[in-house]
């Protein structure tokens, strides 16, 4: 299939769930840091999709509706801005990852 096919049948809350179940600390990394590149995985797929932040955290708009690794956001764009427009701001953001303290000899073979 490809991301064009995918786009147009995809439903915001199960690709989130696909990324989330995609590895075992999924919400842990998406909530502590890199919660900047879960926008930028859903634009890939949502190309209208647009960032929010509390400037702690960043929600993904689609549709209407904001999302963030736990699903749905029920408190709409109250106490949060909007990202877009502000270049500086995203370009911070994208450095807000989340950085593994794994080391190589813990890590398992897939």
């Amino acid at each position: 299939m490809t991301a064009e096919g995918f786009h147009k049948e995809a439903e915001p809350l199960q690709v989130i769930g696909a990324i989330r179940d995609s590895f075992q600390d999924a919400a842990f990394v998406y909530k502590n840091g890199s919660c900047f590149e879960l926008y930028r995985i859903l634009r890939t797929i949502f190309p209208e999709a647009r960032p929010w932040t509390n400037f702690d955290h960043v929600w993904v708009e689609i549709a209407g509706k904001l999302y963030d690794i736990d699903g749905l956001r029920s408190a709409g764009t109250e106490g949060l801005s909007p990202m877009w427009g502000d270049t500086a701001l995203m370009e911070r953001a994208h450095g807000w990852k989340w950085r593994s303290v794994w080391r190589v000899d813990q890590a398992m073979e897939c």
